[in-house]
C-alpha cells in the first residue's frame, strides 16, 4: 500500500483541495483529514454520515461548592490559571492535570470526564472508513481504522 502525507504549518496553501483532487484519481482510498481545528475535506468530498459518537478528552476539573471554603489554594496551584475568582472551572483553560485535586485540603476538586470532538464514520463517492480520536497525556492525537 503507497501512503501520501500532505502537510503544511501554513493555513490556506490548498492542502485540503490537493487531498481531494488525489483522491478522485485513486481507485481506493482511505482518507482522514485530522486537522485538529477545521477539518475541511468533508466539505468537497460531502459524505453520507453513518454514525456519530462522542470522543472523551482529557479530563477536566470540577470544583464542588458545597465542600469549597474559598481558600484560593487550587488557583494558586493552577498553572493554566483555569481557577476563576468564583471557584469555577474556566474549561478552556483547564488541562486536567489534577494539580488542583491534589492541592485542596477540602478535598473539592476533582477530576470529570469531558467530550473533546467527534467521531463521524461516513461513506463518499472515493472511500469509506471510520475515524476515532484518541488522546495521550502529552496532548491529543488520531487513529484511523479503514475497512
Amino acid at each position: 500500500m503507497r501512503q501520501l502525507a500532505i502537510i503544511s504549518g501554513k493555513g490556506g496553501c490548498g492542502k485540503t483541495t490537493l487531498t481531494a483532487a488525489f483522491s478522485s484519481l485513486s481507485e481506493n482510498a482511505a482518507l482522514a483529514d485530522c486537522d485538529v481545528d477545521a477539518s475541511d475535506l468533508p466539505l468537497i468530498l460531502k459524505p453520507q454520515v453513518i454514525n456519530r459518537e462522542n470522543c472523551p478528552g482529557l479530563e477536566l476539573a470540577s470544583i464542588d461548592p458545597n465542600l469549597c471554603t474559598g481558600c484560593s489554594i487550587c488557583r494558586e496551584v493552577c498553572r493554566f490559571g483555569a481557577v476563576l475568582e468564583n471557584f469555577t472551572i474556566n474549561p478552556y483553560g483547564c488541562e486536567g492535570c489534577a494539580v488542583c485535586t491534589v492541592a485542596c485540603p477540602e478535598n473539592a476538586v476533582s477530576l470529570v470526564p469531558r467530550v473533546s470532538g467527534q467521531a463521524v464514520s461516513s461513506i463518499t463517492r472515493f472511500a469509506d472508513g471510520s475515524c476515532k480520536t484518541g488522546y495521550r497525556r502529552g496532548g491529543k492525537w488520531k487513529t484511523c481504522e479503514y475497512g
